[in-house]
């Protein structure tokens, strides 16, 4: 039995189910598409790791076993985000039938902008959600998380890094005016940390990999799971057998594919997908093919923290209303607004959810949006010990630097108006989530 200090083991069950689409609906992340979708690229799946922490029993030589405790269930989908609006009652229906608790739960999304729209709480302008498709979506977690439940075995942990070059940042300051454009010297993170999972005689049985890049290679109207869904794919295909590769994304708001022409962003389209995904995969089979670190077990942790995030001063109601004759995002966005005052009234958390399984697998979730330097910030902090997963746990929206909002552009003072905020964040919210993040994982 492979076991850490004082008799602990780890165990991992993992699942894999298709999500894709089955009906015509509206993707998600782009307002220049319209209509249905067209037809499926790549099918999206939801990928799912149940992890336990064992306490290895020996009462005699004859009565010998774990007893399992301290669940801990991570999912990464290919979806654009999950909506906060859903997390309440998915989290109760989890806690019902499985026993975990709000801070051993991960439900992580890979960011692609090529699937279904899965919050009613954001603008309709980048897509709308079909109820029907998210409640078959649940259904599909709860089957999932209960696959991988019961596909737990003992496994060993091994950790390893390499690097990726398709990504590039995407906020240009030109003359005072920060562009869309790409921005060479500006902050990036190329690290692929690869955590590789083997049973007891080996074998291996599931693979995560962390790496930072906005999945918006294509912007045409047909379902994708993007580069990082093609990755997968492909390492599974590659690896054979029952093996379960899922991603996981990091702090990607101010950051893009490096698919540009002439100084600007182009997109692309489906060999453009596969390769950067092949060049991602590339990444990881060297990384498994090389010398990875046995990491040692420790006593799975798990903790939350809210993150109240300030506002700059509000629009008036007489504003709002001489803002709705606008046709574009500022018409809608002014008239939600009105006609759902409490957004007003209702403070936005930023919620960071902590897990460590063994040393050196330890994740930090946030229901965000998250630029780059908060991620550059989570790893320094941590000498690269604790990964930042956005996307987790619903979507509250971007969330800039105080940098980036004193100088504007979308991510620091635009972006609010697509995720039905009532106004851009006050620049001290980065002192106050830096504090936080550094709070909770240092918190015994």
């Amino acid at each position: 039995m492979l076991k850490g200090a004082d008799g602990f083991a780890l165990r991992l069950g993992t699942a894999k189910l298709d999500i894709t689409p089955r009906q015509p609906m509206t993707l998600a992340g782009f307002s220049s598409r319209s209509g249905s979708f067209e037809h499926v690229a790549q099918p999206l799946f939801a990928r799912f790791y149940w992890f336990e922490q064992a306490r290895l029993l020996s009462y005699d030589s004859n009565a010998a076993g774990p007893a399992s405790s301290r669940p801990v269930l991570l999912v990464t989908a290919d979806l654009i985000c999950w909506g906060t609006d859903r997390m309440p009652g998915l989290r109760r229906k989890l806690k019902e039938r499985f026993g975990l608790e709000e801070r051993s739960i991960i439900m992580h999304a890979t960011h692609t902008h090529s699937g279904p729209q899965t919050s009613a709480q954001l603008s309709k302008v980048i897509g709308t959600p079909s109820p029907e498709y998210l409640d078959w979506l649940e259904e599909q977690v709860l089957e999932g998380a209960a696959r991988a439940a019961a596909d737990a075995e003992t496994v060993q942990v091994r950790r390893g890094a390499g690097t990726c070059g398709i990504n590039v940042n995407r906020r240009k300051l030109v003359e005072g005016l920060v562009r869309g454009e790409p921005n060479e010297l500006g902050p990036v993170d190329r690290d692929v940390t690869v955590f590789a999972f083997a049973r007891e005689d080996g074998s291996l049985k599931g693979v995560l990999t962390h790496y930072t890049c906005h999945p918006t290679i294509s912007n045409r109207n047909e379902v994708s799971s993007e580069f990082c869904g093609a990755a997968m794919d492909r390492l599974e295909a590659e690896l054979g057998g029952d093996v379960i590769c899922g991603y996981l994304q990091g702090c990607t708001g101010d950051v893009r594919p490096h698919l540009v022409q002439d100084g600007k962003f182009v997109y692309g389209g489906a060999p453009e997908v596969r390769r950067m995904g092949d060049q991602l995969f590339d990444t990881i089979q060297a990384v498994l093919k090389g010398a990875m670190r046995r990491l040692p077990l420790s006593l799975v942790c798990t903790r939350q923290a809210s993150v109240p995030l300030k506002l700059q001063p509000l629009p008036s109601e007489d504003m709002l209303r001489g803002w709705l004759h606008h046709e574009d995002i500022m018409g809608e966005w002014s008239g939600t607004m009105l006609h759902n005052p409490d957004r007003f009234r209702s403070p936005v958390l930023l919620e960071l959810t902590y897990v460590q399984l063994a040393e050196g697998l330890s994740f930090l979730a946030m229901n965000g949006e998250v630029v780059m330097e908060y991620g550059l910030f989570v790893k320094a902090h941590t000498a690269g010990q604790v990964l930042p997963v956005a996307y987790s746990n619903g979507m509250i929206g971007y969330v800039p630097t105080a940098r980036q909002v004193h100088e504007g552009g979308y991510e620091g003072a635009t972006s609010f108006r697509y995720f039905n905020l009532p106004g851009p964040f006050d620049p001290g919210i980065e002192t106050d989530i830096q504090q936080a993040i550094a709070a909770l994982i240092r918190n015994p």
